[in-house]
Order: structure tokens, then C-alpha cells, then sequence
């Protein structure tokens, strides 16, 4: 990996990496995208990513994996600005594929890739580093580790009193076709798969609903304090890992399947008034905000909270006014199927945090 973008060690690649992307938000904040380099590491680096054509199909993979252009000696221009980043970030993980399916051994070791990576780095590494990095508070109850995992096991699970947050890790991958298809049954039929599952397999939602009907029938095997109560407010929780799903209107479609499922299987056994709507939200949301999160025990809780009031608010209009009900209706509509990564939060990244992770390539004036 780090010596296809042209670099010797880890040490020079993240060096290379991070100067890249202060060049990049320097640009973005000047409106430009036409920069000069001259020092040869960097230009060594820069041509990795670079190439004489410009090719396009319906998912821009070939730009994605060539995001610059050179236009003359020294002398680059940004493609896309979000594709960069995407080289080291999304657009890594095809990468990685390569590189992983290039050796049997690992393969027939730990299988099929996507299934290897999205459960020992996108779950057991990335998500629980940060969710135990904010929730590091010894009160913070989580579920009982075990040596295997036991089937049916929520992916994360927390409990602050008598709140309970069940976590499902979902870095899944939508179809380029998928995508570009304008196809609202199409997009709705893949969605529901990736995050319902069918009636012999169920993933994401399906999953936070066995771990409700275990908690509310006192069977829950990873913290036996609920057991005993019934006082408990539940908040399921999907998180991703591409904010596409951060799309406007997806929370709200899938809380909706998630409402109908719950009604189903479980209206008739249980009260559940306690059972909050489902959230949905991306780890890159959840890092940004984590200073602000730790600073208060009950922040996360009040950020759902105002979240799911909005997302299940009543859209009512009273007004003779036909042109303005309808701007009043879109506004409110819009408010109501807004994800929770666009929710205003009094809150900006420190500068001095920001500035931070960028010291070591910084000059010294």
C-alpha cells in the first residue's frame, strides 16, 4: 500500500498524505485548484495519483483512482477535491482488496475480504476505538466481553442508568448501478436488504430488534441489571460508514421499515412506549463531534432526542395562503427527513485540535 503511492515507510507516506491535504483545504478555501510543487518526494507521490486521460462511466471510478492532473512540469490541478480525500479513505479499501486477494494465504485464512475488514477494522478496531474513547467513564456500562462471540451479540452496547444504546456497525457498499439508477424501487429494494436482511437472515434493523425483544423479555445475556427493570429507554442505532447514507430522507425511510417490523413482531407482547424511533449515523459525524459529546454525560442522549422529535414531528399547516402553505409544508418536511449529520449542534472543531494533526508538516514562520 505504501509503496504504491510512491513512498519508502509509513513515516514519509503520512507526512506526503497530510501536506496533500492541507494543500487541499488551502485551495478550497481560495477558491482554486491549480497548485505547484517542488520538492521531488512529493511530486514522486503526487504521480501515483496521476494520469494523461480523463476517463468517465456512471461511478467515476476512474477519477476516483486518478483524482490529479498534471498540467506541466511542477504544476498540478485538483479533478475533484472530495475524491482525493477518498483516495486515502473509501477508495483505499479497493486497494487493500488488491493487495489482500493477491495471497491465498490470507484468504483462505480470514476469507472473503469485505467480511474480513468490515468485522476486525470497521467494527472491532474503528468503531468500538471511538464509542469507548467517548464513553470511557467507568458509570458507562457496556455489554460483557467473551472470548467467542455469541450469536446474536449486538455490535456495541451502552448503558448510562436506565438509558440503553444498542449499537449495529453497517459498513456496507451500495451498487454503482444501484446508485445511478433514479430507480426509487430499485434504491428501496437494496437498501432494504442491507439493513433489514430477509426472513432467514436478519442484519442491521432485524438485528436491534432481537436485541430490544431479548432485553424486553429479561433475557439479556450481556447485562443482567435490565433484567430487573422496566423503567428502560431504548435507542437503537445504525452506524455507517459513507455518508450517503447521511442522504436526506434515508433515516426517515428506513425508521419507518424499522417502525413496521417492531409493530409486528413485537406489539403484542410488549408496551413500547420506552422504544425510541432508529437513528442513523456515520462514524465520520461521530468523531467530528466526540470532544463535544465527552464533554457531558447526557450530550449524545440530548442530541437523539432532538433528532428524533424533529424526525417524528407532525407537519401541520394553517394558512388560507396556498404559495405559502406549501413553502411552510417544504420547510418543515425538509426539517423532518434531515439526517442527524446536518442537525445544528453548538459546536465547531477547535482550531487548535484541527491544527494539531497537522504540526508536523506545518513550516515554522
Amino acid at each position: 500500500m505504501i509503496a504504491s503511492f510512491n513512498t519508502n515507510n509509513e513515516e514519509d507516506f503520512f507526512r506526503e498524505m497530510k501536506y496533500l491535504f492541507g494543500k487541499l483545504l488551502e485551495l478550497k478555501t481560495s477558491n482554486n485548484y491549480i497548485f505547484i510543487v517542488e520538492d521531488a518526494n512529493s511530486e514522486k507521490f503526487l504521480t501515483s495519483m496521476i494520469s494523461d486521460d480523463i476517463l468517465l462511466d456512471e461511478d467515476f471510478t476512474y477519477i476516483k483512482i486518478h483524482p490529479l492532473y498534471k498540467i506541466e512540469d511542477h504544476t498540478y490541478s485538483i479533478v475533484n477535491y472530495f475524491y482525493v480525500i477518498d483516495k486515502f479513505y473509501r477508495s483505499s479499501k479497493f486497494q487493500i482488496k488488491e493487495f489482500y486477494e493477491a495471497y491465498s494465504s490470507l484468504k483462505s485464512k480470514y476469507g472473503n475480504f469485505f467480511s474480513f475488514f468490515n468485522k476486525e477494522f470497521s467494527e472491532n478496531f474503528l468503531m468500538k476505538k471511538v464509542l469507548d474513547g467517548i464513553f470511557d467513564k467507568p458509570y458507562f456500562i457496556k455489554k460483557t466481553e467473551s472470548d467467542k462471540e455469541l450469536s446474536g451479540e449486538p455490535d456495541y452496547y451502552l448503558r448510562h442508568n436506565n438509558n440503553i444504546f444498542v449499537f449495529e456497525n453497517k459498513d456496507v457498499l451500495i451498487a454503482k448501478d444501484v446508485k445511478a439508477s433514479a430507480d426509487i424501487e430499485k434504491i428501496n429494494e437494496t437498501l432494504k436488504i442491507k439493513f433489514l436482511g430477509d426472513e432467514n437472515h436478519k442484519v442491521g434493523i432485524g438485528q436491534l430488534i432481537n436485541t430490544i425483544e431479548e432485553i424486553l423479555e429479561k433475557k439479556f445475556r450481556f447485562d443482567s441489571y435490565v433484567n430487573l427493570k422496566n423503567n428502560l429507554k431504548i435507542y437503537p442505532i445504525l452506524l455507517v460508514h459513507d455518508r450517503i447514507f447521511q442522504t436526506l430522507g434515508i433515516n426517515y425511510r428506513l425508521n419507518s421499515w424499522y417502525l413496521e417490523s417492531l409493530e409486528e413482531r413485537l406489539s403484542r407482547k410488549f408496551n413500547l412506549s420506552n422504544i425510541k424511533s432508529l437513528t442513523i449515523i456515520d462514524i465520520d459525524t461521530i468523531i467530528l463531534w466526540s470532544p463535544y459529546i465527552k464533554e457531558k454525560d447526557k450530550r449524545f442522549k440530548d442530541i437523539i432526542d432532538s433528532h428524533l422529535n424533529k424526525l417524528n414531528s407532525k407537519v401541520k399547516i394553517n394558512t388560507s395562503n396556498y404559495q405559502y402553505g406549501m413553502e411552510i409544508a417544504n420547510k418543515r418536511l425538509t426539517d423532518k427527513i434531515t439526517p442527524i449529520a446536518y442537525r445544528y449542534i453548538p459546536y465547531n472543531l477547535p482550531t487548535e485540535l484541527f491544527i494539531d494533526k497537522f504540526r508536523d508538516v506545518l513550516k515554522n514562520e
